[in-house]
């Protein structure tokens, strides 16, 4: 069984290399013309379910989705404040989306 401990490490690991990752300069293209919105979706999916399964025993889940929404919100603005990245509304609801499907996932498995 993992230990909460261990999704904590887990879901900072996964926040800070978001940061990194999303302020960093980008080159090359795509392989198919959706994988950066669904690189988004899946990399605040994975956000959203550390989230939950270290922080979801103390704070209620559309708390901490809102946060992570939020926390993408903030990403893209930052992105929109640099040379060479910009942002996206559309790589934000592709964010939200990935919160989305976890949280109806959580949702449906607690009925």
């Amino acid at each position: 069984m993992i230990k909460i401990i261990h999704f904590q490490i887990g879901f900072w690991v996964c926040l800070l290399s978001t940061v990194a990752l999303s302020l960093i300069p980008i080159s090359g293209q795509p392989l198919f013309e959706l994988q950066d919105k669904l690189g988004h979706a899946s990399a605040y999916a994975i956000l959203f379910f550390l989230a939950v399964k270290a922080y979801g025993h103390r704070i209620p889940i559309w708390l901490l989705g809102a946060l992570i929404v939020g926390f993408g919100f903030f990403i893209e603005l930052a992105q929109s404040m640099t040379s060479h990245r910009y942002g996206d509304p559309w790589d934000l609801l592709a964010n939200t989306m990935g919160v989305v499907a976890i949280w109806l996932s959580f949702s449906i498995r607690r009925k």
